[in-house]
């Protein structure tokens, strides 16, 4: 009676998984009839090795040495026990790349995923030149391999999330539990417990839901395709996000000067490195006023500018249609459009299209009468500034910001710039990353944590963790200087 139950409930389970399924194609089903078990079997052709079902393990089940199918399966394949799985967590196994196999009153479950993957290469995000060349992938088991080969001890954590109705997208959760704040770690695993949506599809989405303020333009949690700066991360009391499906990692919390880092600053002489962050933090501050700063004194504040530069500037822009402040902001929405174009076209077409209609364009405008040689040398100052910004969400900002300073400059000239970096400014110290001060190391000021965020000293002389992560263990630190 037991087993007529069982069978009728198993038969019930596969029928409406057929049902749930009927109208995707790539479900196969096929009924194998024996002496001893018929059974059906039911996988996903596009997610499992077909090699390996039909060039062994079939072959291994079909062959008769005594034992039952069901044995053969639980002996040789090492298959799980499924029976009192729901339909919901049958279809789960199904999408994982397993194959079901359905016998009278039991069902078993063999995994043969074959998911299209690439290989490790050196990230495009970040070039390598002394460092690893192997960067993450959009395969997550792959990319939590990368970490893990480079944090040989027990202490690295993992927590494997599930999130999105519909998606299921596997979210992985890294950390070191010696090191990591418990504050930070609590507040991310309830952050991300709270997470509610049907579809996940990349780890930009997972950012907006687990940031401190999900509308700042300044990012409060930095992302990287290699794995030796995750492993860095990690080890200064950090956590790491991997979502599957995504070539890059983020991680927190974080300041605003950690992102003027490159993961290539470990690999370099101190000095040179110094030198570096330094022109980073210049080039900064250029790419984001630098166009206003130039209107606000040709244009308004000319009495602040050396006579020969005023003379300069006044001969360049005889007979010119366009007034300094409009001209300003036709060249930087040029220089936005070849930057997109770059961007968005294949690489050597793109690369070519930025590079010749820079220069086409430029040249054509200035012998057109249409703008000056003085503002196109600014436009270009400014945006080959923005290019030592590691940070690509960083420059993103930078660029909301290079036209707010320059509208402010527009109207109110000096004053305006001087208003809009103090706004600025203020807005950034009210900023957090999982507790940690935006501005960390600058306000609150901590002199001995701002040599060591701005300049990089011989290895042995830095042997304690930053303060900004509040690590639970503060000594023993290295990998990020």
């Amino acid at each position: 009676m037991s087993k007529t139950i069982s069978k009728d409930r198993q038969s019930g389970k596969v029928n409406k998984l057929k049902i749930e399924f009927q109208k995707s194609q790539d479900l196969q089903t096929k009924l194998h009839k024996t002496d001893g078990d018929p059974f059906e079997i039911l996988y996903f052709d596009s997610l499992i090795n077909l090699q390996y079902l039909d060039q062994y393990i079939l072959p291994k089940l079909g062959k008769d040495n005594g034992d039952s199918v069901k044995d053969k399966l639980l002996s040789l394949f090492q298959a799980e026990d499924v029976s009192s799985k729901s339909i919901e967590e049958l279809a789960d196994l199904l999408f994982e790349g397993s194959v079901l196999f359905v016998f009278d009153s039991v069902i078993l479950s063999i995994r043969a995923s074959e998911f299209p993957k690439r290989q490790p290469e050196e990230s495009a995000l970040e070039t390598s030149i002394r460092g690893p060349k192997d960067g993450f992938v959009e395969d997550i088991k792959t990319n939590i391999s990368l970490i893990r080969r480079r944090l040989n001890t027990p202490s690295l954590c993992l927590e494997k999330y599930t999130i999105g109705k519909r998606s299921k997208t596997k979210v992985v959760l890294m950390y070191l539990d010696d090191i990591i704040d418990p504050d930070v770690l609590a507040e991310i695993q309830k952050r991300l417990e709270k997470i509610d949506l049907d579809i996940l599809t990349n780890i930009y989405d997972l950012e907006m839901y687990v940031r401190d303020r999900p509308y700042s333009v300044f990012p409060t949690l930095d992302y990287t395709g290699r794995p030796d700066f995750i492993v860095q991360g990690l080890n200064q009391g950090r956590f790491a996000l991997i979502v599957d499906g995504n070539p890059t990692v983020s991680f927190a919390p974080i300041n605003l000067l950690l992102q003027t880092k490159s993961p290539e600053d470990t690999y370099n002489n101190f000095a040179f490195v110094s030198i570096e962050r330094i022109i980073r933090l210049l080039g900064l501050t250029v790419a984001g006023f630098l166009p206003g700063l130039w209107i606000s004194f040709s244009a308004f504040n000319i009495e602040q500018i050396p006579y020969l530069l005023v003379a300069t500037i006044s001969v360049s822009r005889f007979g010119l249609p366009l007034s300094a402040p409009i001209e300003m902001f036709v060249i930087l929405l040029l220089f936005e459009l070849f930057n997109e174009a770059g961007v968005r076209l294949p690489r050597a077409i793109g690369q070519t299209v930025a590079v010749l209609g820079g220069l086409i364009v430029g040249d054509a405008a200035i012998r057109a009468g249409l703008t000056s040689p003085t503002m196109l040398v600014v436009a270009a100052i400014t945006y080959i500034s923005s290019f030592t910004l590691v940070n690509q969400s960083l420059s993103s900002t930078f660029t909301i910001i290079r036209f707010t300073v320059l509208l402010m400059s527009t109207f109110f000239g000096l004053f305006g710039v001087t208003i809009a970096f103090l706004l600025t400014l203020f807005y950034m110290a009210t900023l957090s990353s999982f507790g940690s001060p935006y501005l960390g190391s600058v306000a609150p000021i901590s002199f001995t944590e701002a040599v060591k965020s701005v300049l990089r000293a011989p290895r042995q002389y830095f042997k304690s963790r930053t303060e900004m992560t509040s690590p639970e263990d503060s000594t023993r630190g290295g990998g990020e200087q």
